[in-house]
């Protein structure tokens, strides 16, 4: 439809990357996952869907790299393979 937008956002434990109209932002919530515990500096000036739609293969590359450098920490401790999962599971969602 006409001025629909897909806002995608990924989830990666208490790490969420959270896409909104112009831009998406890596953010990291409290143990009750209701409210937030820290947010990134790391932001690109896109939703995720746009990024994935419009980036090369190098730029995805580049951005999957760097996007949990702030929060590795967390991943590794809390998500199932860590922060390197996490990194994985994004690239193959940017295909």
């Amino acid at each position: 439809m006409p001025g629909e937008f897909l806002l995608t956002s990924l989830e990666f434990g208490r790490v969420v990357i959270e896409s909104e109209l112009k831009e998406s932002n890596v953010c990291v919530y409290s143990g009750d996952t209701h409210s937030r515990n820290w947010n990134s500096d790391h932001s690109i000036p896109l939703s995720l869907d746009h990024a994935r739609e419009y980036w090369s293969a190098e730029e995805s590359a580049t951005y999957c790299a760097s996007a949990f450098r702030e929060c590795r920490d967390v991943l590794d401790a809390e998500y199932p393979g860590g922060a390197d999962q996490a990194e994985w599971e994004l690239e193959l969602w940017f295909g």
